[in-house]
């Protein structure tokens, strides 16, 4: 009953929210929101950069978390198949923050045409407040998103980051050890 109550609450203040850039849009000039849209647009390209550079690192490694549950034998298996699946999820949140990110940017990248082509239509112009206030709340829709897309780059690069610390500390240990057993 909570998590229905959370969730009408959420869909409700996105329509306030989504009515009031809508509001705000109508007055505000393309120039402006052009401005605006430059800037998501840089952004996802910074997103798409690091998600990028994490995807480099994180693809090798799921790969042959994966070869090695696939050979493991049944003693090892299950814990084999346990990291191979977390490197999978975490191969597949870089690759989804750079489908998203690839979409804004095309989406971005697309709105100058579509301004342009709309404006060759005489009826298109009688409603240009409208369509300020759409590519408004689109820009308001845009930002919320790549602020989603920050926070998963974040959650998946800690997640990353925890593995390559986990991973180092234990052959730092392993190396104690066999220095140990050396004495």
């Amino acid at each position: 009953m909570t998590k229905k109550i959370g969730v009408i609450a959420g869909v409700l203040i996105s329509i306030v929210f989504a009515v009031l850039l809508f509001l705000a849009g109508k007055s505000i000039d393309y120039s402006v929101q052009e401005k605006y849209f430059e800037n998501i647009r840089t952004v996802a390209s910074i997103i798409f950069g690091v998600t990028g550079a994490w995807l480099a690192i994180t693809y090798p490694r799921a790969l042959s978390s994966a070869i090695v549950a696939k050979n493991s034998d049944s003693s090892g298996r299950e814990a084999a198949q346990k990291k191979a699946v977390e490197d999978s999820k975490t191969l597949t949140g870089f690759i989804s923050t750079m489908i998203i990110s690839i979409i804004i940017i095309a989406l971005s990248l697309c709105i100058p045409f579509i301004k342009e082509i709309l404006g060759l239509f005489q009826w298109s112009l009688t409603a240009i407040s409208y369509f300020r206030g759409t590519l408004y709340v689109l820009l308001g829709a845009i930002t919320v998103i790549q602020l989603g897309l920050l926070g998963l780059t974040l959650k998946h690069t800690y997640g990353a980051l925890t593995d390559l610390y986990a991973n180092t500390a234990k052959a730092k240990i392993k190396n104690q050890r066999d220095r140990n057993k050396e004495f």
